[in-house]
């Protein structure tokens, strides 16, 4: 299964207020994809999302791995569950690729803006980020349990909350890994 995602294009998957993770494997590796869903995002915030400043992040949190990214203006998490992933065994057999890469390979995240009341793409970005990233993020993938109920899934991500109300509380948790974009 992939996603195909283009400005001024309804978005292939639906798009609700914060951020949103798509995981996929490939040939390669993985492929991330940061679907951010805004109410009638201006110019400003589109600019902030896909030409500024960022910080993508990994922060293992027990049974969930969280991806927070930073922008200015915004800091926006995505919880994520390998036991609810379509095709997990997928996944992982892809991430086990990444340890292979060489050391300077990188590989794009993409950042996909949204508008929530239109269902419209409004503004994307790849940004390449480096092996030692996308090896974390495996890892911390692996790590994560096979058979999660969605009761238990709620059960941690309540606990996550409560532990880091906020998006930047989690960059400043131990135990994240981050790693600094540039702007355009």
């Amino acid at each position: 299964m992939t996603f195909s995602y283009e400005i001024g294009q309804p978005s292939p998957i639906d798009l609700d207020l914060g951020m949103f993770c798509s995981l996929l494997p490939t040939d390669r590796g993985l492929d991330l994809t940061l679907l951010i869903g805004l109410e009638a995002p201006s110019r400003k915030e589109r600019r902030a999302l896909t030409q500024g400043e960022a910080k993508i992040a990994i922060l293992p949190a027990s049974q969930l791995l969280f991806v927070v990214a930073k922008f200015q203006g915004f800091t926006l998490d995505a919880p994520m569950a390998l036991s609810l992933e379509p095709e997990p065994e997928a996944i992982l057999r892809a991430a086990d690729k990444i340890k292979d890469w060489p050391d300077h390979q990188s590989a794009p995240v993409k950042i996909v803006v949204g508008n929530i009341e239109t269902l419209e793409i409004k503004a994307m970005r790849a940004v390449p980020l480096p092996k030692a990233w996308w090896v974390k993020l495996a890892r911390s993938y692996r790590a994560l349990p096979r058979d999660l109920s969605e009761d238990a899934y709620q059960t941690a991500l309540g606990d996550a909350y409560e532990r880091w109300p906020h998006p930047d509380d989690m960059l400043k948790a131990k135990g994240v890994y981050s790693t600094a974009i540039p702007a355009l």
